[in-house]
């Protein structure tokens, strides 16, 4: 029981409950949000173990892959550290507000750099899809090359800055400090790398639907799911694009306040989403590729029992056999 001579606690005020309820609306939103990114990253990792996939770019793929969520878990950690840490601040006894100071300004400038490098691993990504797809275009090579290039100026820049505006008032409690215009420094080259590399890709499944209607009857199940995967591509990219948007729209319209609730909850989660993006086009692609195997070899034992006189099929076959996605 309390003494007449201790401080008495007295009921929160409506200023506490709602920093509260942001902070539980920001930790349920992110936690949920890593848990389906460890769960999409593992299955892909696992995929392409049991598929034997042990080409450069399929091993470069895992790697990103574990990077990303990493670094999505370090940007949790972050985020929640930076909350627990203010939470004594308002209490009885609060800590030394210039050690609580600096430990806030120390995490501000490590989560400036980690949550932005979900958004250029996607962007990097991106850009090797399309970079495949035009192995003789130098144009295009050298535009994606210049693309990613303002990217990570972009984001180097946006981090530094952020840094830079931490230290210099390392009184502000917002993650995302600075005027928001500063923002665009990341967005704008972000989102046009990945329009640029969305139109590219949509340029690529316009070609190659045009090739299949004029030869529509030699076209073969591979040659379909390659349609099928460029329009995933091209779909993804366009959601992705309007997502990114809202993102860099929500952070300049928001101007200097940050502190809204749905700006919070909107700017711990892209990151995150950036992260979970490449990895389910992956994984989407993936089972693409094995249902497309599989019918293939259901329709190849098919039709060896059905043809197995009619040596006239051995042309299509060959023709088939010879495609590799």
């Amino acid at each position: 029981m309390a003494t007449q001579d201790e401080q008495q606690s007295l009921p929160l005020v409506a200023a506490d409950l709602t920093v509260l309820h942001i902070w539980m609306a920001r930790t349920a939103v992110t936690f949920f949000l890593f848990g389906v990114h460890v769960t999409l990253t593992l299955t892909v990792v696992l995929l392409f173990y049991l598929r034997s996939l042990k080409s450069n770019a399929h091993i470069a793929l895992v790697i990103t892959a574990i990077a990303m969520l990493i670094v999505s878990l370090a940007t949790l950690l972050l985020d929640l550290e930076y909350t627990l840490v203010q939470i004594p601040s308002i209490g009885f006894t609060p800590p030394d507000p210039d050690i609580l100071a600096r430990l806030m300004t120390n995490m501000t400038i490590a989560s400036s750099f980690m949550t932005r490098f979900n958004f250029l691993a996607s962007d990097a990504i991106v850009v090797w899809r399309a970079w495949v797809l035009f192995p003789r275009s130098l144009a295009v090579k050298i535009t994606l090359i210049l693309c990613i290039i303002g990217s990570t100026a972009g984001v180097l820049v946006d981090a530094g800055r952020g840094a830079v505006f931490a230290l210099r008032d390392s009184s502000s409690s917002s993650q995302n400090p600075g005027p928001a215009v500063n923002g665009l420094v990341m967005s704008l080259p972000l989102l046009v790398t990945n329009l640029l590399a969305t139109l590219l890709i949509g340029y690529k499944a316009n070609l190659h639907r045009q090739d299949m209607k004029k030869n529509l009857s030699s076209c073969s199940g591979s040659v379909v799911q390659v349609q099928k995967v460029l329009l995933l591509l091209v779909e993804s990219g366009v959601a992705y694009c309007i997502l990114f948007t809202c993102y860099a729209v929500s952070s300049f319209v928001g101007g200097d306040e940050k502190q809204s609730s749905s700006f919070e909850i909107f700017g711990v989660a892209m990151p995150l989403l950036s992260g979970m993006y490449p990895i389910t086009i992956i994984l989407i692609v993936t089972l693409e590729s094995k249902k497309n195997e599989l019918q293939s070899h259901e329709m190849s034992l098919t039709q060896s029992i059905k043809f197995a006189a009619a040596p006239a099929s051995s042309n299509s076959d060959t023709i088939v056999s010879g495609f590799d996605i």
